[in-house]
């Protein structure tokens, strides 16, 4: 009886024990639940590499774009740079050739001098006396009066009493060609004070900053352009010349106006270097030793102007 009862005590313990076939079970869903993490870790490093790859790439495109604005910023640049030194060429060999006509004009207009005086010197050693008039030929005014006589009796004149009918007519095509030639001077000044004007309301457009009064009075401005007017135009002037002239002036100014350094000599005393002549007077630093005790007060002074 009581082994009855062992036995059915024992009976209930028979399902739980574990054989084989149940470790087997259990490592195979394990390898299942491995394989599904494994999986789904890959799939979620395949995600973020995606991510990340997307991001490099408009990172990319960014940079590309930024890259393709920065270097049509520079091709228009150099292409404006580029424009200018072509024009600023195209001008010089402009000037280049009016300077040489105009010097070749002037070469030969001192050879005709030359030559029509050499003639008058012959003219004048050759005829002493004036036959119309039996007065003696002293200069070249006596001369042309001489020529004129010449020219009416080749005319049918008579060279004596229509002498002074034909000064008279001289004179009046003198005055006339005077007139046309002040009015004609006039007209060009005029057009030029147009033209100016016009230049100065261009340069006031594109530079609204700029007072053209203060310009016109600027030692820089009237060095870049005395030989510019009528060439160049007032912009091309200022954004050609007068700009990068300017730039260069302040800059040796700031080279020149350095501020001062504080040193200290060998014997712990601080010293004021002056880096050029011009910024102080044409005073050089001294060491203490250089000092007489008045500059050694001095320096003191300056050196500590609170305790003083």
């Amino acid at each position: 009886m009581e082994e009855k009862k062992k036995e059915e005590f024992f009976n209930g313990f028979d399902d739980d024990i574990l054989t084989e076939e149940d470790f087997e079970d259990d490592d195979k869903s394990k390898e299942e639940e491995s394989k599904t993490e494994k999986t789904e870790k890959s799939a979620e490093d395949k995600d973020k590499s995606k991510t990340e790859e997307e991001d490099k790439s408009k990172e990319g495109d960014d940079k590309s774009k930024e890259d393709k604005s920065e270097t049509e910023e520079e091709a228009k640049a150099k292409a404006e740079a580029e424009k200018n030194a072509k024009f600023a060429e195209m001008r010089r060999q402009k000037e280049a050739k009016e300077k040489a006509d105009k010097e070749e004009k002037e070469r030969l207009a001192r050879e005709a001098k030359i030559k029509e005086d050499a003639k008058i010197e012959a003219e004048l050693e050759n005829i002493k006396t004036n036959p119309y008039t039996d007065k003696p030929i002293t200069d070249e005014s006596d001369l042309k009066i001489y020529k004129l006589q010449k020219q009416l009796e080749a005319e049918g004149k008579d060279p004596v009493n229509d002498l002074p009918s034909k000064l008279a007519e001289i004179e009046r095509e003198n005055k006339a060609k005077a007139t046309a030639k002040a009015e004609e001077e006039a007209r060009v000044q005029k057009e030029i004070a147009e033209k100016a004007q016009k230049e100065a309301n261009e340069l006031r457009e594109k530079h609204p900053e700029l007072n053209t009064a203060e310009l016109a009075k600027d030692p820089v401005w009237q060095e870049v352009s005395k030989d510019k007017y009528g060439r160049w135009s007032m912009l091309e002037i200022y954004e050609m010349l007068y700009l990068p002239a300017k730039d260069k002036a302040k800059k040796s100014s700031k080279d020149d106006d350095k501020e001062e350094e504080e040193e200290i000599d060998e014997h712990g005393k601080k010293i004021t270097k002056v880096p050029s002549s011009k910024s102080n007077g044409g005073k050089t630093s001294k060491g203490y030793l250089d000092m007489s005790d008045e500059e050694y007060l001095a320096q003191e002074k300056e050196n500590n102007k609170d305790f003083f």
